[in-house]
């Protein structure tokens, strides 16, 4: 992981006071077709749905304002123990991911990427292995 996504996930969560505690934030990382990283950060909304609290690609950080932050609802997946999200505010997107965190974005049902997810504390201890060279 790359210390700007980090870097990011921190901004995102302290940016996002709708969250408990860091369980409650779910961050994404995803590479899509052509190899740009893009760092999604998300926080629990309804036991529905999330409210996405931050994004990035390229080097740019787009952060959602309160009370116009886009809403992505969840579809939870019983035996794989995984969830969807589908955008609401932009139709046809999809992030999917399973239990173990392996993820995977769509568009119009097209694979546009894949990556990993998981809460704060997980996506910050599998950045500090992967900069130690442990993963």
């Amino acid at each position: 992981m790359n210390r700007f996504f980090a870097i990011a996930t921190v901004a995102f969560t302290l940016a996002a006071p709708i969250a408990a505690n860091a369980h409650d934030v779910l961050s994404c990382t995803i590479y899509d077709t052509q190899g740009s990283a893009m760092h999604y950060v998300f926080g629990e909304n309804t036991r529905n749905s999330f409210v996405e609290t931050g994004f990035s690609k390229n080097g740019k950080i787009v952060m959602s304002e309160v009370g116009v932050r886009p809403v992505w609802t969840v579809d939870y997946n019983a035996e794989g123990g995984g969830r969807m999200l589908s955008s609401q505010e932009a139709p046809g997107w999809r992030l999917s991911y399973l239990a173990n965190g392996d993820a995977m974005l769509e568009h119009n049902a097209r694979y546009a990427g894949a990556g990993h997810c998981g809460n704060v504390d997980e996506m910050a201890a599998r950045g500090a292995a992967e900069d130690a060279g442990l993963e």
